[in-house]
């Protein structure tokens, strides 16, 4: 869990990301601040927390990211990789920023 402290009229909540590192968000208000420490911890608990910092990548930038991260795997499915990733999903989404990617329903 996170914690909230006061600066400059301002309340900044902190809180470890699952790696560990301290991230903080500046508010307003304490309300809103004790809200954004709810909602990052169910997301982190139920796997859905993103790096706000990561989320910024575009999926073109962060698919090159991945496939150079994929050189362990076999040759062969490092093409399927590709041929996917070129044919279906970056045609479409290449341009999206990974935080703002639409949701499956």
């Amino acid at each position: 869990m996170g914690f909230i402290e006061r600066r400059n009229g301002r309340y900044r909540a902190r809180y470890r990301d699952p790696l560990g590192r301290q991230l903080s968000e500046t508010f307003s208000r304490k309300l809103d601040a004790e809200r954004f420490l709810r909602e990052v911890q169910v997301d982190i608990e139920r796997g859905r927390w993103l790096d706000p910092s990561g989320a910024q990548l575009t999926l073109q930038s962060w698919s090159g990211e991945f496939l150079s991260l994929a050189r362990r795997l076999s040759p062969t499915t490092q093409q399927t990789y590709r041929r996917d990733l070129d044919k279906y999903i970056l045609p479409r989404f290449g341009a999206y920023r990974i935080g703002r990617l639409p949701r499956t329903k």
